[in-house]
């Protein structure tokens, strides 16, 4: 599967703020939209109470009816214009919370694509998870509360002045008054945002848990591990429900707070206008005005504390967003791409000195660990130790992704026709040479289009019946309601492992590449089925090149090549370890989910 090459806006952020500002600058238009019309939106309401002391001073203090319907007219049109500017504001406000989110969830998206399995060994799945979906909700947010804010801000900006402007008295205590009551709720901020995070850490833990379980579970009931991980996710769910609460009760203090500040220059600004009304110094209309003024006040302040909260959390997010994005892919375009020669293609690793001629099936006989990082080489991709569960060497009170460092173990690049594939682009390597492993996932979706999405476009490819037939497939797709047509759950859960290997071998066959690495593809079914297998694979792929990584006779039988590899190239001088890792793999050759296997480790601890 291709990705786009095209850089997405944020990819090199270097924080939350530089990354908050460039999808706004990528989005200039619904952000200069909302915070426009928001600056619009609340003006109606800062001056709608003085029109209506205006109305009362001049037209019925004044007896003027003439000055009592201007006023009164001044008053209807302040109403309308509120009434569609914030209809208005509703929807530019939405545009700019959806482009936002929208523009995060592909650049999240691209970006998990770039970084490819290496992610595995850099993250827990519920990291990702969170990003792919918390995170990107909680950015599109604060960029939706965006307008409402600077309109807040605007509103009580001309409260402030047009005060000053009548009473200079009144103005000033506005002004003493008003970022003593900002103060004291961004006081209140620093709790909320680190009870945030911390609620936001135990949530990614109890996601990763609920991950495992989902994904192990029919091997949980086959060991009886079902108590251990309730107990272990009632663990997590209790440290979520903690955090949550003490999350909630930061921002019951910062709501509280900003109701008492703006409650307390109401009844400040009212008694002193009051003062000031029966010394003579205003009229009556004033009071009236200024009483207005100190509730639309209120709700101004009580706006700001709630976007407050809502753009510190769009923060934490962004930063959880730029995290991810600071992880580098193993793999670099080569500056000056090569091409592939056209026709049968011959691979070769000088590394360990194997040879898989063109056109020919080429079984490599090897440990199963080092089998795994030979057909990772031969595939160009990195080798990763698998063997090692990044769950479980990995802080879970770490909040960041850890950029840990890789091997990629190209010393000596492997030649695939002549070339080094370093020095060829990595889309051509893809369509080239494509790598199925025994414990590849399927994908959720209709099963006909899971299992024809990589075909290139080669004359002589074959059918997906074929294909279903060679890898010993056509009993699963029968067996299930709608056949081709079924829609299978996120890896196929409900297939056994052997029935989802199989399918894995038939979508690779169907893509019918010009060179097929197969690694252990037929370790979770039996010998006679694996004969099968084994046979129509070779008739298949008569005329291209494939190479098979198995210890088992049945593929050596119809082998054009075996390459026997005794020690391990990939040894990092840990002999008990590889030791270890022999016996495991003798033990655990009919289990080929990975998945499975991390979730037996989990319960059997």
């Amino acid at each position: 599967m291709s990705v786009d090459d095209r850089e997405p806006v944020g990819l090199h952020a270097t924080g939350p703020l530089d990354y908050l500002w460039q999808l706004a600058k990528a989005r200039r238009g619904p952000v200069l939209a909302s915070t426009a019309v928001g600056a619009v939106w609340i003006l109606p309401g800062a001056l709608l109470p003085f029109t209506v002391g205006e109305a009362i001073d001049a037209g019925i203090a004044g007896g003027s009816s003439g000055e009592l319907v201007r006023w009164f007219l001044a008053t209807l049109v302040l109403v309308l214009v509120q009434a569609v500017t914030g209809g208005l504001l509703n929807q530019a406000a939405g545009l700019a919370g959806l482009h936002a989110s929208a523009t995060t969830q592909d650049l999240v998206n691209r970006h998990v694509a770039r970084l490819g399995d290496s992610l595995l060994i850099r993250a827990r799945t519920g990291q990702v998870m969170s990003v792919a979906n918390t995170d990107v909700d909680s950015v599109g947010e604060g960029f939706e509360t965006l307008g409402r804010t600077v309109g807040a801000v605007v509103g009580l900006t001309v409260v402030v002045v047009v005060t000053m402007s009548h009473s200079p008295v009144l103005g000033l205590a506005l002004v003493v008054a008003v970022p003593l009551a900002v103060l004291g709720i961004g006081l209140l901020l620093k709790p909320l945002r680190e009870r945030n995070e911390e609620q936001r850490d135990e949530l990614e833990g109890a996601t990763s848990l609920a991950v495992d379980v989902v994904s192990g579970l029919r091997v949980l009931r086959g060991i009886g591990g079902e108590r251990v991980f309730s107990r272990r996710f009632r663990e997590a769910s209790e440290r979520v429900r903690a955090t949550g609460v003490a999350a909630a009760r930061s921002e019951a203090w910062l709501t509280s707070a900003g109701v008492l500040f703006p409650g307390l220059i109401t009844v400040g600004i009212t008694w002193l206008g009051a003062r000031l009304a029966l010394s003579g110094v205003i009229a009556p209309g004033e009071l009236v005005a200024f009483y207005g003024a100190s509730v639309f006040l209120v709700l101004a302040i009580t706006n700001i504390t709630e976007a407050i909260g809502t753009l510190s959390q769009a923060k934490v997010s962004a930063g959880r967003v730029v995290s991810l994005l600071g992880l580098d892919p193993v793999l670099d375009e080569p500056d000056e791409p090569r091409a592939v020669p056209a026709g049968p293609l011959d691979l070769h690793d000088p590394e360990t000195g194997v040879t898989a001629p063109a056109g020919e099936l080429t079984v490599v006989v090897a440990s199963s660990k080092a089998s795994r990082s030979l057909a990772r080489r031969l595939a160009h991709y990195p080798v990763l130790d698998y063997l090692s569960d990044p769950d479980e060497e990995e802080d879970e009170d770490d909040e960041d992704f850890e950029d840990v460092e890789i091997p990629v173990n190209h010393r000596r690049s492997v030649l695939v026709g002549g070339v080094p594939v370093a020095d060829v682009g990595l889309g051509e390597v893809r369509r080239t040479i494509l790598l199925a492993g025994h414990a590849h996932r399927i994908f959720s979706g209709v099963l006909r289009a899971e299992l024809t999405s990589g075909r290139g476009d080669g004359a002589d490819a074959p059918t997906l019946e074929q294909v279903l037939a060679a890898a010993g497939a056509t009993d699963v797709v029968e067996a299930l309601p709608d056949g081709l047509a079924s829609e299978l759950p996120e890896n196929a859960r409900s297939l056994s492992g052997g029935q989802r290997q199989r399918l894995v071998l038939a979508r690779a066959l169907y893509a019918a590449s010009d060179v097929l690495v197969l690694d252990d593809p037929t370790s979770a079914v039996d010998s006679y089925t694996e004969a099968q297998i084994a046979e129509a694979v070779a008739r298949l792929r008569r005329g291209s090149t494939t190479v098979v990584l198995s210890r088992s006779a049945l593929w050596r039988g119809v082998a054009d090549h075996v390459v026997e590899i005794e020690d391990d190239p990939f040894d990092d001088g840990d002999d008990d370890a590889d030791d270890a890792d022999d016996a495991d793999d003798a033990d655990d050759a009919d289990d080929a989910d990975d998945a499975e296997n991390q979730a037996i480790r989990e319960a059997a601890r």
